[in-house]
């Protein structure tokens, strides 16, 4: 299993409407294409600036090809209209995981 994780950095000026647009928008969009799955999304509770508040949304991708897909087509599509709405008041990065057992498999 694959997980998917996006951090997003949104500007403290936008109030609630950065969180409201990645609850409402960018996550019902993200899972729409069935690529990806189990959306969850996270306050992140410390940030080193005090202009912005951090949200984590995470997926599951059953494969990294499967991800790459949605990157390609979708993945592009909703981080265009997040800067066409927000520009730089809204800044993500992501970060691929994959799940590893916490015993020794030997």
């Amino acid at each position: 299993m694959i997980f998917y994780n996006i951090t997003f950095l949104v500007d403290k000026e936008l109030g609630t409407e950065g969180a409201d647009y990645l609850r409402n928008n960018f996550i019902p969009e993200a899972i729409c294409s069935g690529l990806l799955s189990n959306p969850c999304m996270k306050k992140v509770l410390y940030t080193p600036n005090d202009d912005s508040e951090s949200y984590a949304v995470q997926f599951h991708a059953g494969s990294i090809e499967l991800l790459n897909a949605w990157n390609d087509d979708h993945g592009r599509r909703l981080q265009h209209r997040l800067r066409e709405r927000f520009g730089e008041r809204i800044l993500c990065f992501a970060t691929i995981l994959e799940e590893i057992s916490l015993h020794d498999d030997r």
